[in-house]
């Protein structure tokens, strides 16, 4: 049984989630004295830890797309915040306990992906964060919140009736960017006997984007955000109140310029080749 001394939990800090009148999640409730079942387990709907994404009076850039780069360069961080709701420990010398008392903290955030024309954006709800990782393809990727559905999905429900798979709540990128980018791969050029390393596109083009559908934190703030959480934090109560948005000006990206110049590298290289070859000097 939790003992509550005018209305701080001495044994726990737990959050409902709590819908409106029209039946969509608004928030977090403190609500210890009712969260546990008898055998003393967490019942649902309940969790020690929170995190709101509520959205701002920014606007968010959708149009502005970049002829010379092929892409969408948006800085979109500061259109949502995310709430943190968690608990400190405080220590009140004249009962002789320490006790768990609510504790909040809010982030510059944005919720919808880096091209809204072709990425889906997650649906508004309430859905399961667990501390895990981001970007596995990297070797060991870096801790961030991995999103689930209340039954244990990685397919979240999109606001265009499809579905987001694998998001998470990670960082934006460098300078709060937030829009599309042309992944690149690290080359070796020799010419003239010297190597170079070029870091440049590949010849397979891809297009991705900073947010692919995942919620993203400030990476000012980034640091602040994810202490907040640790390997133990498997029933993170999310809460996503997800922005109306129409698409913007829709471009398909034609080609990553960085091929062009990846293409006139290879041929210099090759004429090059091609030349020492013939005279006798390779």
């Amino acid at each position: 049984m939790n003992r509550v001394i005018d209305g701080v939990d001495l044994d726990g800090l737990e959050y409902r989630s709590v819908k409106d009148n029209d039946g969509n999640y608004s928030g977090f409730q403190w609500d210890p004295e009712n969260a546990h079942a008898e055998d003393g387990s967490l019942k649902p709907g309940y969790s020690e830890k929170a995190i709101l994404f509520s959205q701002t009076d920014k606007t968010f850039n959708i149009d502005g797309f970049d002829e010379s780069k092929q892409r969408y360069p948006s800085m979109n961080i500061g259109t949502a915040q995310a709430t943190v709701l968690s608990s400190v420990t405080v220590n009140l010398p004249f009962f002789g306990v320490d006790i768990k008392v609510p504790f909040s903290q809010s982030f510059d955030a944005s919720t919808l992906p880096s091209d809204v024309n072709n990425y889906d954006a997650i649906a508004s709800g309430l859905y399961i964060g667990k501390f895990g990782k981001h970007k596995l393809s990297v070797p060991g990727g870096y801790p961030a919140i991995n999103l689930y559905t209340l039954t244990g999905s990685r397919s979240l429900p999109a606001t265009n009736g499809g579905t987001v798979d694998g998001a998470n709540i990670h960082y934006a990128g460098g300078g709060d960017y937030t829009g599309t980018v042309w992944k690149k791969t690290k080359y070796n050029f020799t010419l003239g006997g010297l190597t170079r390393e070029i870091k440049m596109a590949d010849q397979r083009n891809i297009y991705g984007g900073i947010s692919e559908g995942c919620p993203i934190i400030s990476t000012h703030s980034w640091g602040s955000f994810i202490k907040l959480f640790n390997s133990s934090d498997t029933q993170i109560q999310v809460i996503i109140q997800q922005r109306q948005y129409t698409g913007g000006d829709t471009h398909i990206p034609a080609e990553n310029p960085d091929v062009q110049k990846f293409n006139s590298y290879k041929k210099a290289e090759e004429i090059h080749r091609i030349f020492m070859k013939q005279f006798g000097n390779e």
